[in-house]
């Protein structure tokens, strides 16, 4: 088996790039501006947007699974600018499943919760009508509906995760983390819930899902629908860091370009399901855990200082 991780310098593709796979799989990456490296595996510089230059790396590798993570991501970005949105979270992916419907190549595919909106409780399941709010929603359920029409053989992965970035970014997580050290005031959307995952963990159960020849669509997020104010507590809780310092505050206040929904929690009863892990529970701070036990160990700083030394 041989794999190709598209955008596995960013903070999802990293992290299945680093996940142990089976030793007898040939495990490759592409990354664009950020150089990265693994042991044992080959990564490729390229613009996947490119077609050509995207089919030429394609022939040369010749994987038989694609796991795609690389997109454009930043929700504002993508509403002030539409080509670059549809380029790289439309074409690039419609480019890379016309070459694997030619081929039989299996395609996982990271897609978005950035679909839906209701009450506050509710989770959404894979059934439930996608309503995209923003316009960054709208490419990403452009491309989960090309995928499902084109392919039989493919994984769409609906997350929201955080993790360790390597790159000189941060997201969510990371974020607060840097305010609280440095003791001053995270304003956590009080109103905003979601049903967020480790990156880690996501990698894991993906792998399985993959091993275990499933295909379809699949919500892959933790158990737990929480704010973003409790997630920061929770952070709080896990680091031990000032809990005063986490401010309550409503998204309703806040002037973001695109606009958001209040409620992104996605049901995950059908992974579980697929996977016997029914009796398993997939809480929040089980993650926060893993996350806090990657810095304090060490293995992130490790990991960044290579990143560091290949991108100086």
């Amino acid at each position: 088996m041989k794999i190709l991780i598209t955008g596995s310098s960013g903070l999802l593709g990293s992290a299945i790039l680093f996940h142990p796979f089976p030793k007898d799989w040939q495990i490759c990456g592409t990354y664009f501006n950020y150089k990265i490296e693994a042991p044992g595996k080959q990564c490729f510089q390229a613009d996947l947007s490119d077609r050509k230059t995207a089919t030429d790396l394609l022939n040369k590798v010749q994987p038989d699974l694609i796991f795609h993570t690389a997109a454009s991501v930043n929700v504002d970005e993508c509403e002030t600018n539409h080509k670059l949105a549809y380029k790289l979270n439309y074409e690039m992916t419609e480019h890379l499943v016309n070459w694997c419907e030619k081929r039989e190549c299996f395609f996982a595919h990271v897609s978005t919760d950035a679909f839906f909106e209701g009450p506050q409780g509710k989770k959404f399941t894979e059934t439930d009508q996608p309503t995209p709010m923003n316009y960054y929603g709208e490419t990403k359920l452009l491309a989960e509906n090309f995928i499902e029409t084109s392919l039989e053989n493919y994984l769409i992965l609906r997350t929201n995760f955080y993790g360790w970035n390597y790159q000189p970014k941060t997201n969510m997580a990371e974020w607060m983390l840097g305010l609280l050290r440095e003791k001053k005031t995270v304003r956590c959307f009080q109103d905003v819930f979601y049903t967020p995952i480790l990156t880690n963990t996501f990698a894991k159960l993906a792998l399985d899902l993959i091993q275990g020849g499933h295909c379809g669509t699949y919500n892959l997020v933790g158990d737990e629908s929480l704010s973003k104010l409790d997630f920061g507590k929770k952070l709080c809780e896990i680091f031990n860091l000032d809990l005063s310092l986490i401010e309550s505050v409503s998204v309703e206040n806040h002037a973001f370009k695109a606009r958001r929904s209040k409620n992104m929690s996605l049901d995950n009863s059908k992974l579980k399901t697929a996977l016997n892990l029914t009796d398993q529970h997939f809480d929040v701070l089980t993650d926060l855990n893993l996350f806090f036990s990657q810095e304090k160990s060490g293995d992130k700083n490790k990991t960044q200082a290579i990143f560091n030394a290949l991108n100086k």
